[in-house]
């Protein structure tokens, strides 16, 4: 007997999990098929679970559950009721997150169950609470009956928004240095005693390929506490029929953890970033070790700052709701060309989840073209060039009314709430690091120029351009705008010119500094003379050799030799003859 939409008869429900007792023998192997791989399925997690590794299983959201605000048939019958998954769970104390994929994009409405080992299951949990906002949808994700049975494919792959969510989350904990203890071993031989493995070949598990990793801690992840009684469990090196080429245990949607080091890099606390090319403090025990009352007071003024700018609330940890995570705060050490120190607090937006704490990121920025084309233009026409620095820019900017974010307090400077845990930040503007900062910023300054009488460059969105005639003469000025610094090209000052009446109304609206004549924009030095206006980076090449080069030269770095192999010539004729 077929189902009423077409397709294959039922062979299991709510009060037969593990079949019905009257199934189609034309179903019967197709059933105990699916058991057997249910049942080594929890058995491999099991395994890796026990071996130290982390997993994620993904199956349709249970809908049978009458008190479920997904509820769709009181028969239905999904993987999360069968005896091995169960006590999967439990066992390894995972995490069931539910969720509607339509909410990350997808074209049906799909609700989907993610169950997750506890190191990956807090980068995850913020999906549990996305809902299905839409009266309808454009696709059912069961998919369509053809002629030559029932298509699923078309809706099977997860929409991209998804997919970045799990790769992002999966690169954190893959980067992140933890314990290297297994978890405590099980006694019992089987997941699923219920059911009987029957005689076949024997499992067999994918080659697990080399990776590279990095040392990179992630504050979603939960580590295990260092010490444990219970001994490592010893891991059998082969699983079946193909030996494993790897000491690390592998299985299919596992990751291990390594505290492989990387060759270059250091750590933020987020992600693994290249060496800065300065020698500023990277860590606020660095900062303070070198200058406890230069950085301190650094930090102060930047609180202060964002005191008297509103940029949080402060409240108490019980007043978050519930699921959201906390995402750090953390300081970033700079030493400013006037010699100044200025440490600035920023959110480490990587943590942030998409269609939770924000929406769009994109944020323009001056083409490095452009500032050549500028400075060319400035040289040409007899322009004069500024640079105009917007004080703590992000700070000015403004949030969407459904943008918050909660973080913790900044580090050094936490309180304890009334409920005796530390009180927490709720971001009410946008803070440097936030992944949506950048364009919170732009949002805010370039309507403000258009409004002002700028005309925007269509070939570089960060170039604006202004022409006035003023008592007869014709006054240019031109600006390109690189984040929070602001390069102004004019041709006339002075008191009623048109740069004089920018400038006035900048001030007004904006905290700005004026950094006086360019000299440097995008690690290019800038010099000029009455005729010629020079783009160098000797400073900024310095630097590249002096950190990763810091014995000198290598001999095989010939200046008469091309960044490309001898046999150029030869690779591109033989791919020219095999197109």
């Amino acid at each position: 007997e077929s189902s009423p939409d077409g397709g294959p008869p039922p062979v299991r429900d709510r009060e037969h999990i593990l079949g019905l007792p009257h199934v189609p023998p034309e179903h019967a192997r197709e059933l105990t098929e699916s058991n057997e791989i249910i049942r080594r399925t929890a058995a491999l997690l099991r395994a890796t679970h026990d071996a130290g590794g982390e997993f994620i299983l993904e199956h349709p959201a249970d809908r049978g559950a009458r008190n479920s605000p997904i509820y769709l048939h009181r028969r239905h019958a999904p993987l999360w009721l069968m005896p091995g998954i169960i006590a999967l769970k439990t066992d390894t104390a995972a995490t069931l997150i539910t969720f509607p994929q339509c909410a990350l994009g997808a074209t049906a409405q799909k609700y989907t169950s993610l169950l997750c080992s506890r190191r990956i299951a807090p980068g995850l949990q913020s999906l549990s609470y996305l809902r299905c906002q839409h009266s309808s949808h454009t696709n059912i994700a069961g998919g369509s009956k053809t002629d030559v049975g029932w298509n699923s494919k078309s809706h099977s792959a997860y929409p991209p928004d998804f997919n970045f969510l799990i790769a992002r989350v999966l690169a954190s904990l893959r980067n992140t240095t933890l314990s290297a203890t297994a978890h405590p071993p099980r006694t019992d031989p089987a997941i699923d005693a219920s059911v009987p493995p029957p005689p076949t070949t024997p499992i067999t598990a994918h080659r697990p390929t080399s990776d590279t990793t990095h040392n990179d801690p992630s504050p979603n992840v939960v580590a295990d506490s260092p010490q444990r009684d219970a001994p490592r469990t010893p891991f059998k090196r082969t699983l079946g029929e193909y030996p494993l080429r790897s000491r690390r245990p592998a299985a299919l949607l596992t990751l291990r953890s390594t505290r492989t080091k990387p060759a270059w890099g250091r750590k933020t606390g987020c992600a693994f970033a290249v060496n800065k090319i300065s020698d500023d403090p990277r860590t606020r025990k660095q900062a303070m070790a070198e200058d406890r009352l230069g950085w301190s007071a650094a930090e102060r003024a930047e609180i202060a700052n964002h005191h008297n700018n509103g940029s949080w609330t402060t409240i108490d940890r019980s007043e978050v709701p519930v699921g959201r995570s906390l995402v750090r705060l953390i300081w970033v050490y700079k030493r400013k060309r006037s010699g100044a120190l200025k440490a600035r607090l920023c959110v480490q937006g990587c943590n942030q989840v998409h269609g939770v704490d924000y929406d769009q990121t994109f944020c323009a920025t001056m083409r490095p073209t452009s500032l050549r084309a500028l400075s060319a233009i400035a040289n040409s026409e007899n322009m004069r060039m500024r640079r105009w620095d917007f004080v703590a820019a992000y700070l000015q900017g403004n949030l969407e009314h459904n943008e918050v974010v909660y973080c913790h307090a900044p580090p050094g400077y936490a309180t304890l709430g009334a409920d005796g845990r530390p009180r927490v930040c709720r971001i009410e503007k946008p803070v440097y690091g936030m992944a949506q900062a950048g364009r919170r910023w732009q949002r805010s300054l370039f309507p403000w120029l258009l409004e002002f009488g700028f005309t925007q460059c269509k070939s570089d969105p960060c170039v604006f351009t202004m022409t006035r005639q003023i008592r007869g003469e014709t006054h240019r000025l031109t600006l390109g705008c690189y984040v929070d610094d602001l390069f102004t090209l004019y041709s006339h000052d002075g008191e009623g010119s048109l740069y004089a009446s920018f400038t006035e109304a900048l001030t007004t609206r904006w905290n700005v500094e004026d950094e006086g004549p360019v000299s440097d924009l995008l690690n290019v030095d800038i010099s000029t003379t009455d005729s010629c206006v020079t783009l160098k980076q000797e400073k900024y090449i310095a630097h590249l050799v002096a950190t990763y080069l810091p014995d000198g030269v290598p001999l095989s770095f010939q200046k008469s030799r091309s960044p490309a192999s001898e046999t150029l010539p030869k690779l591109v004729e033989d791919a020219l003859l095999t197109k």
